[in-house]
């Protein structure tokens, strides 16, 4: 199979929806819009106890619990991660959620999961204050570098297309992989009913974004990869020769998100290598397209 799920994925459930007020998400309270839907995802409401043992049975990568603003929500995180170990799942144990106290981290970290993901999500801080995420733009920067002390990495999602510019979603990549963070990149997915009325970004550009991030993770400068020179954005000739791997799901390891966030016919984020190795050469030439357009 081409696009296998590598890692068992959980939504928390809440009926009316998660408190913060994200104008993009489909499970903000504040969207009239079915809470089943994540992204392009149904999400159908189980028990867990009872789902455990098939994720023990399947050997899947990784195992990984994204969490909505609601009462509670913490301790049914650290429930989750118990259920899990109680039952045998030995895959590693992501949580994705937004800033909690540094006690809050170690509790986690205590009940067994391994890495923390954080929804960060806009790419700059006047992207996220228009589309009203919660908290501030340095409380989920103090809550990353609290997350690497503690777990010796974060993964922080941004999704590119939230209305952010290009110089500022790199060098926001650069700081975040700077405190030891990694990058896991969304391409914004419309959903019927949301409030925020974004498009989906360009593929080319995104290839470029997919680039940069490859090689920051590598230990590059964000300033030597993509820099303005008399108004006109140069890119390194680098970002050109970036191995296929550039163009795989990025997130935690054993994540790769089969279809999450795009159809079949028009993959942003290459589930597997044998998939991404189908299509070399129409990706190679989305990068050099997105270099040529970006480039002016």
């Amino acid at each position: 199979m081409l696009a296998r799920p590598t890692t068992a994925y959980f939504l928390q459930h809440s009926e009316s929806g998660c408190l913060a007020r994200c104008a993009y998400c489909a499970q903000s309270s504040s969207n009239p819009v079915s809470k089943e839907r994540l992204s392009r995802v149904l999400w159908p409401a189980c028990d867990l106890e009872s789902v455990a043992p098939l994720v023990r049975e399947a050997g899947f990568e990784r195992a990984c619990l994204q969490t909505v603003v609601k009462p509670g929500f913490l301790r049914e995180a650290l429930e989750f991660a118990r259920v899990l170990r109680e039952t045998g799942v030995s895959a590693p144990i992501s949580v994705a959620l937004t800033p909690v106290p540094r006690s809050q981290l170690e509790e986690l970290r205590r009940a067994g999961v391994e890495r923390i993901g954080v929804g960060l999500d806009a790419a700059c801080p006047a992207a996220f204050a228009a589309v009203e995420k919660p908290y501030s733009w340095g409380t989920y920067v103090r809550f990353v570098r609290d997350a690497v002390r503690v777990f010796g990495t974060a993964t922080v999602h941004l999704i590119v297309g939230l209305g952010e510019g290009l110089l500022d979603l790199l060098q926001t990549m650069g700081e975040l992989t700077s405190l030891g963070a990694d990058i896991a990149l969304f391409p914004f997915t419309p959903v019927r009913g949301v409030r925020f009325r974004g498009r989906r970004p360009p593929v080319e550009e995104y290839r470029v974004v997919q680039a940069i991030r490859y090689l920051l993770a590598s230990g590059r400068e964000a300033g030597e990869l993509a820099r303005v020179e008399g108004g006109r954005l140069v890119i390194a000739d680098d970002v050109l020769d970036v191995p296929l791997e550039a163009f795989l799901t990025s997130g935690c390891p054993g994540c790769n998100r089969p279809f999450y966030t795009e159809s079949p016919t028009r993959i942003y984020n290459y589930p597997s290598i044998d998939l991404l190795r189908r299509d070399s050469e129409v990706v190679r030439e989305q990068l050099e397209r997105g270099v040529r357009l970006l480039g002016g």
